[in-house]
């Protein structure tokens, strides 16, 4: 929050927080604790869940594990204020953003493409967890749900990133997360930007 307020930007501003899956680490800010009571932490916001994502988490309420209570304190309370917009599958959002399903870190998992004079970018969520997956899209984290569907959505968006020449921003890359997708052949290379 230091850092919005330092760029800023006031939880009040806010008018979009999209949620590329409902891992406590990409989710955990939608909400904070106020007199015991998890509300919204952008009171005007939409909040862009995936669908199959919140189907999935809404089905395992009360499970233990890495997630345990995620969906109840930074999701449950988004809907009760009635400020999710559930995406099924791709849409669009306005003219300038693009939502893709890219499953396998995640059921549900997205990616958010956002189109402007300026250029493209792609907030690819968990689809690679570190650099090292350009270079070999075909290896998985630990954390991937569906390996094969995962391989898939990772070897789409550089794909995509290489053609469009796209600005790619990821969430676990160290140092910058943004960067460009350059293709040789069947390979692909990465340049921090």
């Amino acid at each position: 929050m230091e850092r919005l307020a330092e760029a800023g930007v006031t939880p009040e501003s806010v008018d979009y927080v999209m949620c590329t899956h409902l891992h406590a680490d990409h989710c955990g800010w939608n909400t904070r604790l106020v007199d015991g009571r998890w509300v919204p932490t952008f009171p005007n916001a939409r909040y862009i869940f995936s669908k199959a994502e919140y189907d999935y988490w809404e089905s395992r309420v009360g499970e233990e594990g890495f997630n345990a209570n995620v969906f109840e304190d930074s999701v449950l309370p988004v809907v009760a204020s009635r400020q999710a917009d559930m995406i099924d599958g791709a849409g669009t959002i306005g003219d300038d953003l693009i939502i893709h399903s890219t499953p396998g870190h995640s059921v549900g998992h997205i990616a958010i493409e956002l189109i402007n004079s300026a250029g493209t970018g792609i907030f690819s969520g968990d689809i690679m967890h570190q650099p090292l997956q350009v270079v070999r899209p075909d290896w998985n984290s630990r954390f991937c749900e569906n390996p094969e569907l995962a391989k898939a959505s990772r070897r789409w968006v550089l794909e995509h990133a290489a053609e469009q020449n796209s600005t790619v921003f990821t969430a676990h890359f160290s140092n910058s997360s943004a960067g460009r997708v350059s293709r040789r052949g069947d390979r692909f290379e990465w340049r921090f930007i």
